[in-house]
């Protein structure tokens, strides 16, 4: 991997139709910056030819309740979930495959505590180790 290769956010979009008690598309946005840190992959500070645009909609989304997932998913009122669709670009070309990432968290009781967050830290995650086994192509 080139030492200049680096990822550069694109817009994150939430085509849920709905807010959250947060903003997700800020905090997905961090979420992927800090796991591409992790895997060694270091931001560009501008479109060069090196960059990888990254480009992520949020499909569905939902924050459950901890109470939900505690009473076993009641009817999944509790079911935390997350479905992200990640596209990547280079020089405005689409580079590597696209991801559809899934993250569901349907029990745990007070284990699932903060499960709203972790369905979008997997799938940050999920993301990462994607682009970081595509750039190895």
């Amino acid at each position: 991997m080139s030492k200049n290769w680096g990822p550069l956010y694109g817009n994150v979009q939430n085509e849920t139709g709905h807010d959250a008690s947060f903003d997700i598309q800020n905090y997905l946005r961090e979420q992927v910056r800090q796991q591409l840190a992790r895997n060694g992959l270091k931001e560009k500070a501008s479109e060069s030819a090196n960059a990888i645009v990254i480009e992520l909609d949020i499909h569905l989304y939902q924050e459950g309740s901890t109470y939900g997932r505690w009473l076993g998913g009641m009817a999944s009122k509790g079911t935390a979930y997350a479905v992200i669709h990640a596209s990547f670009y280079k020089n405005g070309r689409t580079f590597g495959a696209e991801l559809l990432t899934i993250s569901v968290i349907g029990g745990g009781g007070l284990f699932s505590a903060g499960a709203e967050k972790t369905v979008l830290d997997d799938a940050a995650e999920e993301i990462a180790t994607f682009l970081k086994n595509e750039s190895k192509k």
